[in-house]
């Protein structure tokens, strides 16, 4: 009984001083890939060999292999963790900056009214010589036109007289009144009405022109009205 303990320790004595003097040559037999090689007996006893220089266990011994590292192949990859809970929600920010008020844009041009008017109540005597019995001034743009003035003969009873009245812009657009007197010198009075469309390229004054074709006449209580239209033309 003694003896077999004897054998065993001497046997374990072995494997380690056998494993010490193999540590002295580990260097030089790691292979590339860091794996040290050895040879196993039954006894207990493990020998290094290098494989790199063609050594290889007896019949009699096993051959086992270590990794110098230690380290053992990567574990597959645990299961996905439990979904957290929700965060708080978030503070609502401040309100931003208000904007500069934009610039101002230029006017826009004046609305010109829809009409201008113009009203002489003198008298004006008229001759063979044009007179410009009423005036109006008007801004670039196209109008309907509106004179008018009441003629009336200056002689006495019996007397017959006539007179034409005219837009300065247009001669052919005319009114010519007759006029006369009774036998006990009543004065008789007419108008004379002119209409016309009037357009006008830059600011300017349209005057209402009336003279005496026979006889002494006078124009009275003359006025002229352009009126603001879209297109000089008459619907039909």
């Amino acid at each position: 009984m003694s003896m077999r303990i004897h054998r065993r320790a001497f046997a374990a004595g072995i494997a380690v001083i056998a494993l010490g003097a193999a540590g002295l040559a580990l260097a030089s037999v790691l292979t590339s890939n860091g794996v040290i090689n050895t040879c196993y007996m039954r006894s207990g006893i493990f020998r290094v060999i290098d494989t790199g220089d063609g050594q290889t266990c007896r019949g009699w011994e096993k051959e086992l292999s270590w990794n110098q590292s230690g380290g053992g192949q990567a574990g597959l990859p645990g299961p996905a963790g439990a979904v957290g809970p929700a965060g708080a929600p978030a503070v609502k920010g401040d309100p931003g900056v208000k904007g500069d008020t934009g610039d101002t844009g230029p006017a826009g041009p004046p609305t010109p009214p829809p009409g201008f008017y113009n009203v002489n109540n003198g008298t004006a005597v008229l001759g063979t010589t044009e007179s410009q019995v009423v005036t109006v001034t008007l801004d670039p743009g196209q109008y309907f036109a509106i004179g008018s003035s009441s003629i009336r003969v200056n002689s006495g009873g019996g007397t017959v007289a006539q007179a034409e009245c005219h837009l300065d812009v247009d001669m052919s657009a005319k009114s010519i009144v007759d006029l006369s007197t009774s036998s006990t010198g009543a004065v008789i009075q007419a108008t004379a009405a002119v209409n016309d469309f009037v357009t006008v390229a830059v600011k300017r004054t349209v005057s209402l022109m009336c003279a005496a074709l026979d006889g002494s006449t006078s124009a009275s209580l003359s006025s002229l009205r352009a009126i603001r239209v879209a297109s000089a033309s008459l619907s039909p």
